[in-house]
């Protein structure tokens, strides 16, 4: 059914090795609990104070749309390599992944609206910061590569996300062999949200021309 595939910054999925797999599933068991637990106390900090209700799971309430844009740059430079994130890129996420802190599973945030005056607040589920209680091995990951019939595009940032083994993504690029065509483009790993970087030569043009092959053979 997939015809054709357009990746970024990434190829396969997160793999750990057979051994890990006791310990990793300890773990994440460990961080949902703790999590739910400091879930649990904020909304009832929340509740005391007369702001509980339909305000969500707890999250941190910022007072303006411009408070949780800084907040979601200050991020990027825990992320590994040298990450960089636009503040016009910053705005998009935040657009997509906040809402009213009174209602934050409403539509996605009009900018200037400041939640209706009441803050406003992302809108993920905080237990998703846990890892998974199972990882495949990455045999097992590049096994579902091999396996696959579509073509595939990868765009890579040329300071994009550093792979945790070189040799295994090596791996990864030959087990789709001619199948994969890789682009190497400027930027980090948001190349395709920060306009300094997705421009029409470098990013555009080269996906809609994959896709548009694709779709010539389609039937």
């Amino acid at each position: 059914m997939v015809e054709r595939m357009v990746c970024i910054e990434t190829l396969g999925i997160i793999s750990k090795p057979a051994e890990s797999a006791p310990t990793t599933l300890r773990e994440a068991i460990r961080q949902r609990a703790t999590l739910v637990e400091v879930m649990r106390r904020n909304l009832e900090k929340e509740n005391v104070r007369g702001r509980g209700g339909g305000r969500g799971v707890g999250s941190k309430v910022y007072a303006t749309v411009e408070e949780a844009v800084e907040a979601r740059l200050s991020t990027v430079g825990r992320l590994p390599g040298t990450q960089t994130l636009e503040p016009s890129s910053a705005a998009i996420l935040v657009g997509r992944g906040a809402g009213p802190a009174d209602a934050p599973h409403a539509n996605d945030l009009v900018w200037g609206h400041d939640g209706n005056d009441g803050g406003v607040r992302f809108r993920h589920d905080q237990r998703l910061a846990a890892s998974a209680h199972i990882y495949l091995t990455e045999e097992q990951s590049r096994a579902f590569l091999a396996a696959s019939r579509c073509p595939v595009l990868l765009l890579r940032g040329a300071e994009g996300w550093p792979a945790a083994s070189p040799e295994e993504e090596i791996m990864r690029e030959a087990a789709l062999g001619n199948r994969l065509t890789m682009l190497k483009v400027p930027g980090s790993h948001h190349l395709h949200l920060d306009e300094s970087t997705c421009t029409e030569e470098r990013v555009v043009k080269p996906v809609v021309a994959f896709l548009v092959e694709g779709a010539r053979g389609f039937t």
